[in-house]
């Protein structure tokens, strides 16, 4: 009965953490259509939609960001493999076949995309509990607070949001599960938890050669100062060779990714990293450590080094926990890492309360700032709810213009590069910027297109990059990300204030407005599309008017 219990309490929480990750329903589905979270979101479907379409098993060059070189990414196959594996599977169902109802059976590959956030974060819950053992009295509820903290943390789910298919979420999986059987192997190493944890450590190391790598290092040196005896016994054997044999089938089929830098890459990238927010350090007094894990971010370490007098796994869970928390403070991208390596840790830190009463109540109290935290995330005040709204407008017209351009195959185009990989997704027109630091060369370029001082100047770099058209936003967005990235002070007057809302310009063509029924007031302009005069030099036959 305790066990069937067990896993009732395993499912509910499963339950909660698909739910939670579900809240930006509004913000995913409008009018009937598909709309992903980050920019990051729509390159990694880009990627999909070639796989789906069978163009190659593993897609080793990007031909729609920096254009026309186009870039080598160190995005790999298994998330890709994931997407459209779902989306096999969502298209035999009779909900979304082409003679039901849903207005979502033509949309199967976005909706895969949609939905495999959220089913990856339960498989992180799942995954856990699973792997974690329960071999103490008072194990199995000390396990399911270390998946509830998971479950619910904001930082984890939004790691694994809806709308959000990015490699984050399927590390986040493969580390809670392969990080829970690290325990198991140090409690009594079996074979089988070998390969398992094997088996992890070698798809997450073939998903990213960044995190998952630094942990393995971290496991693997902690095993070497405190229990050397693990490297001979054959449970570590077999984990360290299936890890590696995944790696190398990895290397076979996607190739090698890292590369040097290049000179635009070395020069530019301090600056603009510093307009990427997962790129910033962790500011200790805006409580984001608070809202991610609680106060269980004081009692875990607490607990882990009253235990780890006599405990290897919490002498493993705290050096873990010491180290991803400095990565944090280095890096906010490490907070999905932190609050993963918290969650895995929970179980052994309350291991030192005695009274499991005291341990249950603890940890309900330690939740409170979590609390609040959804609290403002799901009754927003005014002002996010404005924003919100604001987003939601822009996604509709930027589509509208994107899915315009594709009809008439306009060709390249210049966009703001948070704005690019979703116009290149739905547009299926290449983009000379991207949200990749590999497309820095191009970003670089817009941003010099942007701060010239007439389009007399710009023309020549326009042309270089083989550009049709351009989008242009708000100068006030781009001209100070444009002369931050070149570390150029801003401009009174350049090309970007010329392009929005209009202006006298040597492009020799008019801006071309597309006007249907957006959700905004009647008159109010959102982008302007530029269309950018052909090079004379360049022969061209001649097109039919349309």
């Amino acid at each position: 009965m305790k066990r069937v219990l067990w896993f009732a309490a395993l499912f509910l929480i499963a339950v909660l953490a698909g739910a939670l990750r579900c809240w930006p329903l509004g913000d995913t589905f409008i009018e009937g259509r598909v709309y992903f979270a980050d920019p990051d979101c729509y390159s990694r479907m880009t990627r999909a939609r070639m796989v789906s379409a069978g163009h190659a098993l593993s897609i080793r060059h990007h031909d729609f960001e920096n254009y026309p070189q186009g870039t080598t990414p160190h995005t790999t196959a298994p998330m890709d493999f994931a997407i459209v594996g779902l989306q096999r599977v969502l298209g035999v169902l009779p909900w979304f076949k082409a003679d039901g109802a849903s207005v979502l059976h033509a949309q199967t590959l976005d909706l895969a995309g949609v939905l495999i956030g959220p089913l990856l974060g339960v498989l992180a819950c799942v995954g856990m509990g699973l792997a974690w053992p329960r071999r103490e009295r008072g194990d199995g509820l000390r396990v399911l607070a270390g998946v509830f903290l998971l479950a619910v943390s904001p930082i984890a789910v939004h790691g694994t949001l809806l709308g959000r298919p990015d490699h984050q979420a399927l590390l986040i999986a493969l580390l809670a599960f392969a990080l829970a059987a690290e325990v198991r192997l140090l409690e009594k190493p079996t074979p089988r938890s070998g390969v398992a944890a094997g088996l992890s450590w070698g798809i997450a190391l073939w998903v990213s050669l960044y995190e998952p790598l630094i942990l393995l290092v971290l496991v693997f040196a902690t095993l070497a100062l405190l229990q050397r005896a693990a490297f001979r016994e054959r449970a570590r054997h077999l984990e360290w060779g299936v890890a590696a044999g995944v790696f190398l089938l990895s290397v076979l089929l996607d190739g090698w990714r890292l590369q040097a830098p290049d000179e635009v890459l070395r020069e530019n990238f301090a600056r603009w990293s510093h307009s990427i927010g997962e790129l910033q350090p962790l500011n200790w007094r805006s409580g984001l450590l608070w809202q991610w894990l609680g106060w269980a971010a004081l009692l875990i370490p607490l607990g882990l080094a009253w235990r780890a007098r006599r405990d290897h796994a919490a002498r493993l869970a705290l050096g873990l926990l010491i180290t991803v928390l400095a990565l944090t403070l280095w890096q906010l991208r490490w907070g999905y890492f932190l609050v993963l390596v918290a969650a895995v840790s929970l179980p052994l830190a309350l291991k030192a309360v005695s009274r499991g009463w005291v341990a249950g109540l603890l940890f309900f109290v330690v939740l409170w700032p979590i609390a609040g935290a959804w609290d403002r995330q799901l009754f927003p005040d005014d002002a996010e709810q404005r924003r919100r709204f604001v987003w939601r407008r822009e996604q509709v017209a930027l589509r509208l213009i994107a899915e315009h351009q594709r009809d008439v195959a306009a060709g390249p185009f210049v966009a703001p590069w948070w704005l690019a990989p979703s116009i290149a997704y739905w547009s299926e027109q290449p983009g000379v910027t991207g949200s990749s630091h590999q497309s820095l060369p191009g970003i670089v370029d817009a941003a010099k297109i942007s701060l010239a001082s007439t389009a007399t100047e710009a023309l020549p770099l326009l042309r270089r990059r083989d550009v049709a058209w351009i989008l242009a936003d708000v100068p006030e967005r781009i001209v100070p990300n444009a002369a931050a990235l070149l570390g150029r002070p801003i401009p009174e007057h350049c090309l970007a204030t010329d392009l929005y809302p209009s202006g006298e310009l040597a492009l020799d063509t008019a801006p071309l407005i597309l006007e249907r029924d957006l959700p905004h007031p009647p008159g109010e302009v959102l982008f302007h599309v530029w269309r950018v005069p052909r090079d004379p030099s360049v022969p061209s036959s001649p097109e039919p008017a349309k």
